[in-house]
């Protein structure tokens, strides 16, 4: 190959590439499906129809599309009934993992799925035993000393899982993630902490629309 056509698939490819990063492509797979079973993919808090579905095969599905932005989102099936898994979509090759036990299901690939991911390991299996505890309050039916031991206990938890959302906040101020836990989790945050993360945001994220919004709401 002439040294012109080498430049020419070099140009090609490079043009190629700058087209293709706006791009998602979410792969895939479960112990739980089975072939045929229907899969959907939610923006968050969407109240319409799913933004797109995807049929399983031998296992796997596979979602693809433009994300111009980055959009917290949501992945999930109801034939059989399995737990929402959320997901960032965003440029880039995601990989999910859809099982019954939420602990055995996973995400990651792009920068802010690997993040979720992290706080994922750190969370979940809080967010399974304040379920159990609350379910032992509301069906139980246990007496007013076992109640209010409940609830201590729920509220142990919730101190555990405010200090771990505040811990990948400040870790990750300098980035979307960042922005996302402060926002998205900023009823488990006091008004003190809110401002400190978003105090170590770069300017233009402190700038924006939903930083200013909240920072208006908390002060």
């Amino acid at each position: 190959m002439n040294i012109r056509k080498t430049i020419s698939l070099a140009a090609a490819s490079i043009m190629f590439a700058a087209c293709q990063t706006d791009s998602y492509r979410i792969e895939g797979s479960s112990n739980a499906l089975s072939e045929g079973d229907t899969i959907f993919l939610w923006l968050d808090r969407c109240n319409d129809a799913p933004i797109d579905t995807a049929i399983v095969k031998e296992g796997k599905f596979v979602l693809d599309g433009k994300a111009e932005t980055t959009n917290f989102g949501m992945v999930s099936c109801t034939e059989p009934a399995l737990p929402i898994l959320p997901l960032f979509i965003e440029p880039g090759r995601i990989k999910v993992r859809l099982e019954q036990n939420p602990l055995e299901a996973s995400v990651g690939g792009t920068p802010n799925n690997n993040r979720l991911q992290s706080l994922m390991d750190s969370t979940t299996s809080i967010g399974i035993e304040i379920g159990q505890l609350a379910a032992q309050i509301y069906h139980s039916k246990p007496n007013h000393a076992e109640r209010l031991a409940l609830i201590d206990s729920i509220a142990i938890l919730n101190k555990q899982f405010t200090k771990i959302i505040i811990n990948h906040a400040r870790k990750n101020a300098d980035n979307y993630f960042g922005r996302f836990i402060v926002t998205y989790y900023s009823d488990f945050l006091d008004t003190k902490t809110i401002n400190e993360i978003i105090g170590m945001m770069p300017e233009a994220t402190r700038n924006s629309e939903n930083i200013q919004k909240l920072q208006k709401a908390n002060n």
